[in-house]
């Protein structure tokens, strides 16, 4: 079993998430990057969801 997740994943929710719910392959984040971005830009909203989601291990 794979699991493809998404719609309301974000930067604070994310490693709970990952933690919790095994065999993710794949999840959407886009609408959270997209929002940090309007504060951060979107080079460090990409960076840091990126360190985040390399924090966990997705099969």
């Amino acid at each position: 079993l794979t699991i493809h997740a998404g719609h309301g994943l974000d930067y604070n929710n994310y490693s709970l998430f990952a933690r919790s719910v095994p065999h993710v392959r794949e999840v959407s984040i886009g609408f959270a990057i997209v929002a940090r971005s309007v504060f951060v830009g979107i080079g460090a909203a990409v960076t840091e969801m990126a360190q985040l989601v390399k924090g966990h291990h997705v099969s």
